[in-house]
């Protein structure tokens, strides 16, 4: 039973994750946010959205990931975050026309 719902688990995810992938490249031009926050345990997280022009010239807002800083938080770690992210959910940077940081240079 316990393998049943795990494997249905990962098929809603994997369902999820192409849906958000074929939503993003709908997207003609789009922007990120992202904020920093320390967690209870002092644990610093950055917190990726992405939104998104589309043709009809309506605007979609997409969750893209909640990424641990292990480390530090450099500009260059939380770019390298973001990075990653966008390669995960295979955003073109072409199309990228702002980022918007909460205090980030």
């Amino acid at each position: 039973m316990s393998n049943t719902v795990a494997e249905r688990i990962l098929d809603i995810s994997a369902n999820l994750d192409n849906q958000q992938k074929n939503k993003l490249k709908s997207f003609d031009t789009f922007w990120f946010a992202l904020d920093e926050s320390t967690d209870i345990s002092d644990f610093a997280q950055i917190v990726i959205f992405n939104r998104g022009l589309v043709e009809t010239l309506s605007t979609n807002k997409e969750f893209l990931g909640l990424v641990s800083m292990m480390d530090t938080t450099t500009t260059n770690d939380i770019f390298k975050s973001l990075v990653g992210v966008l390669i995960r959910v295979g955003v073109d940077w072409f199309c990228a026309v702002n980022i918007a940081t909460d205090t980030t240079p």
